[in-house]
């Protein structure tokens, strides 16, 4: 099942990429909301079947990765800092 893969990593792995405030917890939490919405979107029955189960799924784990993410401690300017030189010299060999 491609939803079920797409709702559950999708969303933490756009926030990886483009906010600096995603803790893993919120990550955690989207991927295992993402996931759960996707297999109940799929077995139970309801009235919105013809809606593919990654819009919802995708939705939920994107909204619980902020909220989650937003509740918890962030990650220390330490780790940030030196994930961006790990980054920065693996990606560009130290000239970016």
């Amino acid at each position: 099942m491609l939803g079920l893969d797409l709702a559950q990593h999708l969303a933490p792995w756009l926030f990886y990429h483009c906010y600096k405030r995603i803790t893993a917890t919120g990550a955690l939490s989207g991927m295992v909301a993402g996931g759960a919405t996707v297999l109940l979107w799929v077995y139970l029955p309801h009235d919105y079947k013809d809606i593919y189960e990654i819009i919802p799924g995708f939705i939920l784990s994107f909204l619980t990765t902020v909220v989650v993410s937003l509740l918890t401690k962030p990650v220390s300017e330490d780790i940030i800092r030196e994930f961006d030189e790990v980054q920065k010299e693996t990606l560009y060999g130290g000239k970016g």
